[in-house]
C-alpha cells in the first residue's frame, strides 16, 4: 500500500549559471517558459527548443535538433569545446564552434562570468559557494572543474538544505529513501501521497536566504516504484538508455 514520490528541481544548474552570472537574458527566457510551457499547438516550450529554433530555424516538428541543442548547451556550460562537442554528439567541428559563438552571442553575462572564473582560480586555486563548500582545483586542466563546480555545489546544498527541513514537516509515517542528482525520493501510504508530494514541492522550491532570495521551481511524480515515478527521467531513465546500449 505504499508508494513512491520523485520531486526534482527544473533546470537548477541553468538557473544556478543565470543567478551566479547576473545573465538578465537567460533568466528572463527560464521565468517565460515557467509561466509559458506549451505553444499555441499544446507542444512543450523551453529554453532549449528556443535556443534551436533561434540556431537551426523552426524545430517544432524536429525534436532531434531540440535535444542536441541542449546537450551542447550543457557541454558548452560545462567547459566543452568544438572538437569536444563533435565527437561527442556526432557533428562538424565547425558546426560545433558555430552554436558556441551562438550560445555567447546569445549569453554575454555568462560568457564573462566563466572568464573570470578561471581568473580567480589562476590566483587562489579555489572555489567557494554562497553556502561556505570549498572546492580545491589543483589540476592543470581545471576548467571544467571549474564551471561545474559552483552550480553542482550549490546545487547540491539547496538538495541537502531541504532534506533537512522534509525531516521535520513530511507527514508521517513518510521517509526519505535517497537523493539522486537533483531530485529526492520519499516513500509512503498512497493515500498520504498527494500531501507528501506537495510538502516535497513546496520546501524544495522556496526562495533561499543563502543565495539573496534564489528559488528553483519543483516538481513531482508518484509512482508504486522510483520505475515508475522516473518515467525517462534519474537513475530509471539512465538505466533504460544504458540497456539499450547493451542489447
Amino acid at each position: 500500500g505504499w508508494v513512491v514520490i520523485k520531486a526534482d528541481f527544473s533546470q537548477i544548474q541553468m538557473r544556478l549559471v543565470g543567478w551566479f552570472s547576473g545573465d538578465e537574458t537567460l533568466i528572463e527566457r527560464l521565468k517565460y517558459y515557467d509561466e509559458h510551457p506549451k505553444d499555441e499547438f499544446g507542444d512543450k516550450q523551453d529554453v532549449h527548443r528556443l535556443h534551436a529554433n533561434r540556431f537551426y530555424g523552426d524545430v517544432r516538428l524536429d525534436k532531434t535538433k531540440r535535444s542536441l541543442s541542449k546537450n551542447m548547451y550543457y557541454g558548452i556550460q560545462f567547459g566543452q569545446g568544438a572538437r569536444g562537442l563533435a565527437v561527442m554528439y556526432g557533428v562538424d567541428e565547425q558546426h560545433a564552434k558555430n552554436f558556441i559563438d551562438f550560445l555567447w552571442r546569445e549569453y554575454p553575462k555568462t560568457k564573462m562570468w566563466r572568464d573570470g572564473i578561471l581568473n580567480s582560480i589562476e590566483e587562489r586555486n579555489y572555489l567557494r559557494n554562497p553556502y561556505g563548500r570549498i572546492r580545491w582545483l589543483w589540476n592543470k586542466n581545471f576548467a571544467t572543474e571549474a564551471f561545474i563546480a559552483l552550480p553542482q555545489m550549490t546545487e547540491a546544498d539547496m538538495l541537502f538544505e531541504s532534506i533537512i527541513e522534509l525531516q521535520v514537516v513530511l507527514p508521517s509515517p513518510a521517509r526519505i529513501m535517497f537523493p539522486v542528482h537533483d531530485e529526492i525520493v520519499v516513500t509512503c501510504p498512497a493515500e498520504i501521497a498527494e500531501d507528501c508530494a506537495a510538502t516535497m514541492v513546496r520546501v524544495m522550491s522556496k526562495p533561499r536566504e543563502t543565495l539573496e532570495g534564489f528559488a528553483c521551481p519543483a516538481d513531482s511524480q508518484i509512482g508504486l516504484n522510483y520505475y515508475e515515478a522516473s518515467h525517462e527521467e534519474g537513475m530509471a531513465g539512465d538505466w533504460r538508455r544504458l540497456r539499450r546500449q547493451v542489447r
